[in-house]
């Protein structure tokens, strides 16, 4: 990938690395780390609502 000058390809891979290990040593350290679906949910609430009002 390197020779192919694929940077953007390696940066987002290895920052998906970096997360992956990052929760991995919370969780051996038992911290507790909130559930994604709290972040999705607060992303797309009020977008959902929003169309859910349009259409009705």
């Amino acid at each position: 990938m390197y020779r192919n000058k694929y940077f953007k390809d390696i940066v987002v891979h290895a920052a998906f690395l970096c997360l992956g290990i990052v929760l991995l040593v919370l969780q051996l350290l038992n911290i507790q780390v909130p559930s994604p679906t709290l972040a999705i949910q607060a992303l797309f609430g009020p977008a959902g609502k929003l169309l859910a009002d349009l259409l009705s």
